[in-house]
């Protein structure tokens, strides 16, 4: 699980997983909790390999049991997408790789 952090009178929790992934292959980095609304901020890649195609940067929100994914920046390599309450990655490098995720929810008060 994550920390929380407080921060000018807001708290936020950070997330790390590092989860193999085949190439090709819709991988889930994290399942959300359903609540009426949260927003999230979500760094994806493989750090191993070349960062700038292998980085993506979103913006997550919940909303209910879905989620909406608006990405910040697109890589060649990298994609995301959801199924119900989990974010997914998928990743295109050719190989079997670990993708290191870091989720940051921004409002807790939900």
């Amino acid at each position: 699980m994550g920390r929380a952090r407080e921060l000018a009178g807001l708290e936020f929790l950070s997330q790390r997983a590092d989860v193999a992934a085949a190439t090709g292959v819709a991988t889930t980095i994290f399942t959300l909790p359903s609540v009426p609304f949260a927003t999230y901020i979500l760094t994806v890649g493989i750090y191993a390999n070349d960062v700038p195609n292998y980085h993506e940067v979103a913006l997550v929100m919940t909303q209910g049991s879905s989620v909406v994914i608006t990405t910040l920046n697109n890589s060649n390599l990298i994609a995301l997408s959801a199924s119900g309450l989990n974010i997914q990655a998928i990743q295109s490098s050719g190989a079997s790789n670990t993708v290191r995720a870091y989720l940051t929810r921004l409002n807790l008060d939900t």
